[in-house]
């Protein structure tokens, strides 16, 4: 696995990425890791979030796709066709 800005690839399949990053990390740090996950793949979703136990350990596939918990538990999405980061709210009812 490669690592940038602190951020762990935990691969990348079929237009999507599983990164896992330091909680704090700034929107351009994000954008950097999404960038070389993507790998110039377009499009690609890039998808982060910042506590290992709550991301999936590979990309989704039809066969075996992501969980609603682990949807929700994303902290931010990288899309690379727009080059565009969108960060997760945090759930009101969590705080």
């Amino acid at each position: 696995m490669r690592a940038i800005d602190g951020c762990e690839f935990r691969g990348r399949r079929d237009g999507a990425a599983i990164v896992v990053c330091p909680p704090g990390l700034g929107d351009e740090a994000l954008r950097r890791a999404g960038r070389a996950a993507s790998r110039g793949e377009r499009p690609c979703t890039v998808w982060f979030w910042d506590d290992p136990a709550l991301a999936p350990a590979a990309p989704p596939t039809p066969e075996r796709p992501m969980s609603e918990a682990q949807a929700d538990a994303a902290a931010a999405v990288y899309l690379a066709d727009t080059d565009r980061l969108c960060r997760a709210a945090r759930d009101e009812r969590a705080a």
